[in-house]
């Protein structure tokens, strides 16, 4: 078996492999503009007659940790042929993969996973618990507009506004990428009128854009659905004004569904009603530490000085193999290999991984983590260190 990324005339093998391993159809594959990047992406495996057996995507994201940013590996577009599976040749890209990104300086990983079990053994853990809110639209009663105006975004006006709004939404909370030019394509060329997908903009008094929304139109049984596919704000009363736009939209939808609502906002404090309020928690994504010493690094600490030390076990990269210590002051870290010695506390890749994200604090860890290992020493310190963390994935890939 050979891994390696593929030749530009080998992009439709692995599409093929993909339509087969997901059930669609060549027609679905087709793209409005075609990517002539899009092999330089993908990683295969080949049998000793050179066909193509499995593969997947590298995409390349700058995401948060704590306030600086870095780059992180999204793996898309996992596919194998049913009859080469359990071959090892998944297994075999993913331990090409994962040196690869360690190689390129990347510091974390991330993917959106048909099992948890089956990623976990790559070192992929839980970091997101998206909730899905559903309200009446009766619920927004209490929102009626009070000042600024609201504007709709029509494709190719300048979306400058967005960016502006979405920078100041996503600074500082974990994994939320810098969205790209393409990216943001994704969001912003499809037209309203053929797709019933519908951009509003809300801008205070002084005519700066505060807050939007990407809503989109879908029927349900119980009557049509207002989708909230994208929402930013710079603040709780900008997000009340989209609200008011909600309000005026209430004859024609039955309820509000905004997917992936923020975990800091608490939806049963910030309608009156809280009985309006339908909350189903969703598991949105999985990912990894790839560099140990850069991730704590990059981990916001606490401003009085202390320092600990992490037993670290990684079976795919060994360079995150052993003790770590970490030595911190005013917020800053410092981090370097320790000499052999008792650690503070021992753990894997995943659980460093949901620590380092701030998705479980030490204690909530702890008491829901099979296989968690209580710290040795120095609790107090680890405490104060690994605490919960904003964590905000909007992109799918």
């Amino acid at each position: 078996m050979i891994v390696r990324p593929i030749a530009p005339d080998e992009l439709q093998a692995a599409r093929d492999i993909g339509a087969i391993a997901f059930a669609f159809a060549r027609d679905e594959q087709k793209e409005s503009a075609p990517d002539p990047q899009a092999h330089t992406r993908i990683r295969a495996a080949f049998d000793d007659a050179g066909r193509m057996t499995a593969c997947l995507q590298i995409l390349p994201f700058r995401v948060w940790l704590g306030q600086s940013v870095v780059d992180m590996g999204g793996i898309g577009g996992v596919a194998s042929l049913p009859e080469t599976r359990r071959q090892g040749n998944i297994r075999a890209i993913f331990q090409a993969s994962l040196r690869e990104m360690w190689d390129r300086g990347m510091v974390l990983s991330a993917l959106y996973p048909f099992s948890h079990p089956y990623y976990r053994q790559y070192g992929y853990e839980l970091v997101r618990a998206a909730r899905t809110l559903t309200v009446p639209m009766a619920a927004f009663s209490a929102f009626k507009p009070t000042s600024g105006s609201l504007r709709q975004y029509m494709p190719g006006q300048d979306d400058a506004p967005l960016r502006q709004v979405y920078a100041a939404f996503t600074r500082g909370r974990n994994l939320a990428p810098l969205r790209t030019d393409e990216l943001w394509q994704k969001w912003l060329h499809k037209d309203p009128y053929a797709t019933c997908q519908y951009t509003y903009l809300w801008y205070d008094g002084t005519g700066e854009a505060r807050s939007y929304a990407v809503l989109q139109a879908e029927n349900r049984p119980e009557g049509r659905a207002l989708l909230a596919r994208d929402v930013a704000c710079c603040d709780l009363a900008a997000l009340r004004e989209l609200f008011g736009l909600f309000y005026s939209m209430g004859a024609q939808y039955h309820s509000f569904v905004w997917p992936k609502m923020p975990g800091w906002i608490d939806a049963c404090t910030l309608f009156p009603e809280p009985y309006d309020a339908a909350l189903q928690i969703e598991r949105w994504g999985m990912a990894r530490v790839l560099r140990v010493a850069d991730a704590l690094s990059y981990l916001p600490h606490p401003a009085e000085p202390g320092a600990y030390t992490l037993a670290v076990t990684d079976t795919w990269l060994p360079e995150n193999q052993g003790l770590w210590r970490v030595d911190f002051c005013a917020g800053k870290a410092q981090v370097r290999r320790a000499p052999q010695g008792p650690a503070d506390m021992d753990v894997d890749i995943p659980t460093l991984t949901q620590l380092v994200l701030g998705y479980l604090d030490l204690e909530t860890l702890l008491w829901s983590r099979p296989g968690a290992v209580a710290p040795r020493h120095n609790a107090d310190t680890l405490r104060r260190v690994f605490v919960r963390r904003q964590v905000y994935m909007p992109e799918y890939f």
